[in-house]
């Protein structure tokens, strides 16, 4: 494959040189760090279909490059095409990245994905520094992008991508998508430094731990809730449990790896597969270490499924319940059975599965009553951990648009869940800021919870403990918060 760089006419006689960045948080203290499977699958799926490509994967939140740091490393490799990872809290990042590409070479393609450049293409490009957008999912559609440049095409055809002519930016329509996950490659984690992951903080666990990898067993979510971006669609993709059990296997035996960290938005979604799964880990006698720290639906996640999950090593699980109050989960359309989603966090707590919980609060039109009725179901749960968010309103999601009431919120370096300037509840600024205080005082401040993080947790209960202060960002950066 060779790439044309059709600004300066000039056709490359070397195979195509493509280097993905996965970008990071501002401020880079935030940084959660797990293993970037967007960038590894994309790599993966690429590698298989041009086998003469050249790649590079470069994930910054490892080595926090300063810019004389990342520009050489840009150099180094000297690429044709830089294709850049980002979420909305990474978007400043995205384009430090795609500046600093540029003064390597205007003639390298600076290509932006994920959900950042996928929900806000237009934001995106008006970075002149940045030349496509790859929306959606990336594999189908960077593939068709990069044989266009390849071919001397400008690939402005292509569905699922964005991109400027005239001085405009035009949006195509959707991209394709793989439909049968089975037949996409398993991440290509031999390109990324594996071992140094697991001195991170990510997002189950904390560091100093033994090695793992992240993990999709899935693509989309059935769900309707009005704050998520639907990046995956409504449709459930599932891979097949031969399929899971395959990647699990290889990667044990390439590179010693037994934990695995599930992303998924709801593995459980089909309890016959997700049993399936753990069965095949269980005749297999694997002593695999698994976490959930997304991928979970409490109100569906019956007793038997909770100690199979044990049983296969489970040590870690998220319940997202975002509210106590029955009309707010209507209001949101996740529509959460309550109290069978407190026996699920009972019955996992009772099984030995270290419990975490999220919690949203300033919905619109919450009232102060049903906040503190989100905050004693936290309070007098099993949970040992907890977070409590600000319900921030991203653009291009069902609650922006019924919630948004036209307001901009494009300050992406401050778009964050702890401290904000976003309120659409029904509470004045002040007690907002109080019972989100509240909420961090009386879960923490409860002493035989933190015993039983001492007590449960069970690898680096120290390390762990440090993590739970990392809760700080939210409680102690209270008074960040700006409505």
């Amino acid at each position: 494959m060779r790439l044309l760089d059709y600004t300066s006419e000039l056709n490359y006689n070397h195979h195509v040189k493509v280097l993905l960045i996965k970008a990071g948080f501002v401020p880079k203290r935030f940084n959660i760090v797990t293993t970037p499977l967007g960038i590894a699958y994309l790599a993966s799926y690429l590698r298989e279909k041009e086998p003469h490509i050249k790649l590079k994967l470069y994930d910054i939140r490892l080595d926090k490059p300063d810019d004389n740091q990342l520009y050489s490393t840009i150099k180094e490799f000297s690429p044709d095409v830089v294709g850049i990872s980002a979420i909305t809290m990474e978007a400043h990042e995205m384009h430090r990245i795609a500046l600093l590409t540029k003064r390597v070479s205007p003639k390298i393609k600076v290509i932006a994905g994920g959900p950042h450049p996928t929900l806000f293409p237009r934001d995106t490009l008006a970075d002149m520094n940045i030349d496509y957008v790859v929306r959606g999912e990336g594999e189908i559609t960077f593939h068709k992008l990069l044989n266009a440049l390849a071919g001397g095409k400008d690939g402005k055809d292509i569905n699922g991508i964005a991109y400027r002519e005239n001085g405009e930016i035009i949006v195509n329509p959707p991209g394709e998508i793989v439909q049968n996950p089975d037949e996409i490659p398993f991440p290509a984690w031999d390109l990324l430094p594996i071992e140094r992951y697991a001195k991170e903080r990510k997002f189950s666990g904390t560091r100093l731990e033994i090695p793992y990898v992240a993990m999709y067993t899935e693509r989309g979510c059935p769900y309707e809730c009005i704050y998520c971006h639907k990046l995956s669609g409504r449709t459930v993709r599932k891979r097949s449990p031969e399929n899971v059990l395959a990647e699990m296997e290889y990667v044990m035996k390439r590179f010693g790896i037994r934990r695995f960290e599930i992303v998924d938005d709801i593995f459980n979604v089909d309890t016959k597969r997700t049993h399936a799964i753990c069965e095949g880990i269980l005749r297999r006698g694997w002593k695999t270490i698994l976490s959930f720290p997304n991928g979970l639906r409490s109100d569906i996640l019956d007793e038997e499924t909770i100690k199979l999950l044990r049983r296969c090593g489970t040590y870690y699980v998220s319940f997202a319940i975002e509210s106590a109050s029955e009309r707010i989960q209507r209001l949101i359309r996740k529509n959460l059975n309550i109290e069978k989603a407190r026996r699920a966090i009972e019955i996992g707590v009772k099984n030995g599965i270290f419990a975490v919980g999220y919690f949203m609060i300033g919905f619109p039109t919450e009232t102060k009553e049903e906040i503190n009725q989100t905050i004693k179901f936290a309070v007098t749960s099993k949970l040992h951990t907890a977070g409590f968010f600000i319900v921030t309103p991203f653009e291009n999601t069902d609650l922006y648009e019924m919630y948004g009431d036209g307001r901009e919120f494009k300050d992406f370096k401050n778009y964050h869940y702890h401290y904000t300037h976003i309120n659409l509840s029904n509470v004045d600024d002040k007690t907002l800021q109080r019972l989100y205080m509240k909420a961090y005082l009386l879960f923490y401040g409860y002493p035989p919870r933190i015993l039983r993080v001492f007590r449960d947790y069970p690898f680096n209960k120290i390390g762990y403990f440090k993590q739970i202060l990392g809760f700080r960002h939210g409680f102690f950066s209270i008074n960040k918060m700006k409505f």
